[in-house]
């Protein structure tokens, strides 16, 4: 795999990561001072 390849990768793997439900619940418990509650989602 080259080095391009890898970054393309990595790039959509995150790309999906970002639209999860506890990517959201992070910054939203942290701003209403609280735990997350992760689902693992």
């Amino acid at each position: 795999m080259s080095n391009q390849d890898i970054s393309a990768l990595t790039y959509q793997m995150y790309d999906a990561l970002l639209l999860t439900e506890d990517s959201k619940e992070g910054p939203k418990a942290f701003a209403e001072k609280r735990k997350p509650q992760w689902k693992g989602r």
